[in-house]
C-alpha cells in the first residue's frame, strides 16, 4: 500500500509540474515529463526494453567501461552508471536529448564517472549537416532547419580506452559507427555489443571478430541461440560467452516493480 500511495503522490505532482523525478531502481532517478516521453515506459513497465536493459544490469561491474552511441535521454546511462557503478561514455548528437542526458547524469550524481559528448559517431571525423523539422510545441514549429554537428569515430573518441559493453542505439548509421570502431571491437575486454536492427552484412562482420548472436532471458539468467519471447529492441552479440554467462548468473538481484530480476 505504501508503494501505491507513493506512486499516486508522484502522479499528482506530475500533473501540477511539467516534469517530475521518479524513484527507479536502486535509488536511481528518472526525469519524467507530463506529456510522456521515452522515460515514461520505464515508469509503467519497470524496464521498458526488458531483455536489453536487464542484460546491462546483469553484465556490468564497477570497473567496466560502458559506451553508448545514440544515448537519447540517458536511461541506459543511468542503469550503467548509477545502478552498476560503471564509468560511462555517451554520444548523442541531438541537442535536446543531450541536455536531458546531462540532467539525468547530474540528478543521479554520476557526473564524476560519466563523459557526455554532443556529437555523432561514424566512420570518419568531419562536420555533418542534416535537415530538421521542429516538433509541435517547439519554438519555430512548422519550419525546417539545417543543423550542423561534429562526427567522430568511436576509436578516436575513446583513445585506447576499452569498454566491456558497446551499445549502438542508432538505426541507419550503425554500420558506419562500427566501421569507425574497429580497434574497439578487437579489444579483449569487450564482452558484448548491442546493435539496433543490424543487417546481414553487419552481423557477419561481428561474427568475423568473434561475436556470436545470442538472446537473453533475464528471469532465468539464460543466454542462448534462441528467442525467449521477451522481445528485443537491439540485437545482442556476445564474445567470451563463458565469462558473460558467469557474470550474469552472479549479478545481484534487483526488485523491478515487485519482481526479482
Amino acid at each position: 500500500m505504501a508503494a501505491v500511495a507513493r506512486y499516486a503522490a508522484w502522479q499528482m505532482r506530475l500533473r501540477v509540474q511539467r516534469e517530475a523525478s521518479y524513484g527507479w531502481i536502486d535509488g536511481a532517478q528518472l526525469l519524467v515529463r507530463s506529456r510522456g516521453g521515452r522515460a515514461t515506459g520505464n515508469v509503467y513497465c519497470g524496464l521498458q526494453e526488458f531483455a536489453d536493459m536487464a542484460f546491462v544490469l546483469h553484465l556490468l561491474r564497477p570497473n567496466d567501461l560502458y559506451v553508448e552511441v545514440g544515448a537519447a535521454d540517458g536511461a541506459y546511462a543511468v542503469l550503467a552508471g548509477r545502478c552498476c557503478g560503471a564509468p560511462v561514455v555517451c554520444l548523442e548528437a541531438d541537442a535536446g536529448r543531450a541536455a536531458q542526458l546531462r540532467r539525468h547524469v547530474t540528478i543521479n550524481e554520476i557526473w564524476k564517472r560519466s563523459s557526455i559528448h554532443e556529437v555523432a559517431a561514424g566512420n570518419e571525423v568531419r562536420m555533418v549537416a542534416r535537415e530538421r523539422r521542429y516538433d509541435p510545441g517547439e519554438v519555430g514549429w512548422g519550419l525546417d532547419a539545417v543543423e550542423r554537428f561534429s562526427m567522430v569515430t568511436v576509436d578516436a573518441l575513446l583513445a585506447g580506452r576499452q569498454p566491456a559493453l558497446l551499445r549502438v542505439g542508432v538505426r541507419r548509421t550503425g554500420a558506419a559507427v562500427l566501421e569507425g570502431a574497429t580497434r574497439t571491437l578487437r579489444s579483449e575486454t569487450l564482452l558484448a555489443v548491442q546493435v539496433k536492427r543490424p543487417g546481414p552484412g553487419l552481423a557477419e562482420e561481428l561474427r568475423a571478430l568473434g561475436f556470436t548472436r545470442r538472446y537473453y532471458d533475464p528471469l532465468e539468467r539464460r543466454l542462448g541461440p534462441w528467442e525467449y519471447g521477451y522481445g528485443e529492441s537491439h540485437a545482442l552479440f556476445v564474445r567470451h560467452t563463458g565469462e558473460v554467462k558467469r557474470r550474469v548468473r552472479a549479478a545481484a538481484r534487483r526488485d523491478i516493480l515487485g519482481v526479482s530480476v
